[in-house]
């Protein structure tokens, strides 16, 4: 447990915090043989007013395709629909990895099946972000996506040196080949 308070120049002091850590190891890289670079897509036409991320599970997709990266371009229209990705992300060394998705609507990024963070719900572009540890190598990797109607928006990055967030290479992501 991390406990924390601001002093200011003037000697007060904020109220106390607390953040629960825990040690945890790394998730094992999984052994991505034949893939072929990108995202595999499946794209959802949802009824008119969507309130939160559907179970794409029980849905049958409009179209399938595979995207470059986590983003909008393989959408079928402009309101009312839902985008899930699958495959894999590469990951350059063992570590704690910061993930940042950005969404206008609701969206959730799972790394290795773990749901670790994201904001679901009708909102206006927001960020979201949460840690996993990740063994160097490939790991599998779902972000869902949902769009109500008006502004729309959908982005992951991860830190770069120097402390900035950049998108996510296209080169670290994979689909399995067929």
């Amino acid at each position: 447990m991390v406990k924390a308070r601001t002093v200011w120049p003037d000697g007060q002091m904020s109220r106390m915090v607390s953040f629960p850590m825990k040690q945890t190891a790394p998730l094992k890289a999984t052994a991505a043989t034949g893939t072929q670079p990108g995202l595999a897509v499946a794209v959802y036409e949802l009824k008119a007013g969507p309130k939160n991320l559907p179970e794409f599970d029980r849905l049958a997709p409009a179209k399938t395709a595979v995207a470059e990266r986590v983003n909008l371009k393989a959408k079928s229209r402009e309101d009312n629909f839902g985008l899930e990705f699958t495959g894999f992300l590469t990951v350059p060394g063992t570590g704690v990895y910061l993930l940042k998705v950005a969404s206008d609507d609701g969206a959730a990024v799972l790394p290795d099946g773990q749901p670790v963070y994201g904001k679901d719900g009708i909102h206006g572009m927001e960020e979201s972000m949460g840690t996993v540890a990740l063994e160097a190598g490939a790991h599998p990797l779902t972000v869902r996506y949902f769009q109500g109607s008006s502004g729309k928006g959908l982005r992951l990055d991860w830190p770069v040196p120097g402390g900035r967030f950049e998108e996510i290479p296209a080169a670290a992501y994979s689909h399995p080949g067929k």
